[in-house]
């Protein structure tokens, strides 16, 4: 039995963990503290786990002002996180106090002890697989030091006197080498020429820091593939969280580019909203159907469609652009989808021989965008006389769509704004002129019920702004 062990059950008593400790594990393959995972059970919930460690007492001098340190920093970066819609719970550590309330427990021995939350759906990575495994960890260690840009460094303590100090450390190199206790200066040679030739360097940072030209600032020093957690589903050091009440739907955050990370090119998932993967839900999709999508592009109501359908029967992709065309065929390519072909087809433009030929018509036409501003501010500089002619171009592409859609199928017409000129009135003024067709109410997946139509807010539906509506087409005795 470790040292570590004799006092673990100690330490495990000093935390109240919310449920029936199941037991405690070796884990990871760090080489300076004692690490363990800590299951438990709390009634009736998930298994909820934890990581509890013994600080070396060798490497930290001062526990206490390290677990300061990291208190004040994962503190920081929570708020901070928080502020930008992020999830701290999985985006920082979060120092899991003891049950008198402290920040760690020092046992009968004197050693020091902390624990974290696990942050499940994570691996901590020894060797970088790929490129792209090795570029994400980049992009943590990046954020890391932009979101605390704004900490005040100098409230740090030094929990390991001089250790940044260059100048120090080449004054103690120079120190063992003169005093070469063990008789290794001659097998080094090239070695210390290296350094020597470079040790104006070591001054460089230090005297613009004391000239007040460099600021101080907190930095991560030991960066390290394994000291990131990588997320499981994305292959990047990310937030991955379920969308509050959408199935099916994760939201990413801290990952700049999507179309960057590698689980995107290896067609793990595709980029969508949340609002416009509803599209599921008032298209009631069914294997086999036969689906036209009159203004596709870039594709991901298609792409929705085709998993919802379980790739069978046949979805047509349509839109103006022939480069937009083929965005979407790259997409379902990347996602394993075979069941899409697409046409170059101006969606106001009757096509005789589509008429009364398919189950669902997606009706997702040309709109303001204002209900994805938060997005693309760029939108409020747009002229609003732009917006003016939009619905007349909408209300034609209705109802031209309309004709291609069969007996008792469905018509749905979407946007993403939230304007009712370019939404209920289209919809409205529609059925008011085609007495074949009627709203059709259906249901999202948080209980609400819409009678046809409904629009959908930032601020309270968690999504973007959208509108959707399901019309069905009357069937003919």
């Amino acid at each position: 039995m470790s040292e570590a062990e004799k006092y673990l059950s100690e330490a495990l008593a000093a935390w109240d963990f919310g449920g029936e400790l199941v037991g405690a594990v070796r884990y990871g393959h760090g080489h300076i503290n004692d690490t363990f995972c800590v299951h438990t059970q709390p009634g009736e919930d998930p298994c909820r786990r934890f990581i509890l460690q013994r600080l070396s007492s060798a490497a930290f001098k001062h526990p206490e002002q390290v677990m300061a340190n990291i208190s004040g920093v994962t503190a920081y970066l929570s708020e901070r996180l928080a502020s930008e819609g992020g999830n701290p719970a999985r985006e920082t550590l979060t120092v899991f106090k003891t049950a008198a309330g402290e920040l760690y427990y020092t046992d009968s021995e004197g050693s020091v002890w902390r624990c974290y939350p696990f942050i499940e759906g994570t691996v901590c990575l020894q060797n970088a697989e790929t490129p792209e495994l090795f570029a994400a960890s980049g992009r943590a260690f990046g954020r890391f030091q932009r979101e605390l840009s704004g900490y005040d460094a100098g409230t740090l303590y030094e929990t390991i006197p001089r250790f940044h100090d260059t100048e120090d450390r080449l004054a103690k190199l120079r120190a063992a080498v003169a005093a070469d206790s063990v008789g290794r200066v001659a097998e080094v040679g090239p070695e210390l020429e290296f350094v020597e030739g470079r040790a104006a360097d070591c001054s460089v940072a230090l005297e613009a820091l004391r000239a007040g030209r460099l600021p101080l600032r907190v930095t991560h020093n030991d960066t390290k593939l394994n000291n990131v957690l990588i997320d499981r589903a994305s292959g990047e050091g990310v937030c991955v969280t379920p969308h509050p009440w959408v199935p099916g739907c994760l939201e990413l955050s801290g990952t700049g580019d999507l179309t960057t990370l590698s689980a995107f090119y290896n067609g793990r998932f595709t980029v969508q909203d949340a609002a416009a993967h509803l599209i599921v839900c008032a298209a009631d999709f069914a294997r086999g159907q036969r689906v036209l999508d009159v203004c596709a592009a870039p594709g991901g109501k298609s792409f929705a469609a085709a998993f919802a359908m379980e790739n069978e029967g046949s979805i047509l992709s349509c839109d103006l652009h022939e480069n937009k065309l083929k965005r979407i065929r790259e997409g379902a390519q990347r996602l394993g989808i075979t069941c899409i072909e697409t046409a170059a087809v101006d969606g106001r433009a009757f096509r005789e021989e589509w008429a009364g030929h398919f189950d669902v018509v997606i009706c997702d036409v040309p709109c303001s965008g204002l209900g994805i501003i938060r997005k693309k501010p760029d939108i409020r500089y747009k002229d609003a006389q732009e917006f003016s002619a939009l619905p007349e171009i909408q209300r034609a592409i209705l109802e031209n769509s309309a004709r291609y859609v069969k007996d008792g199928g469905l018509l749905v017409y979407s946007t993403c704004t939230i304007l009712p000129e370019e939404n209920e009135q289209v919809t409205d003024g529609f059925l008011k002129a085609h007495d074949e067709f009627t709203y059709e109410a259906f249901s999202l997946p948080n209980g609400v019920s819409a009678p046809g139509h409904l629009t959908l807010w930032p601020q309270r539906d968690n999504t973007d702004g959208f509108y959707l509506s399901r019309m069905r087409r009357k069937t003919h005795d």
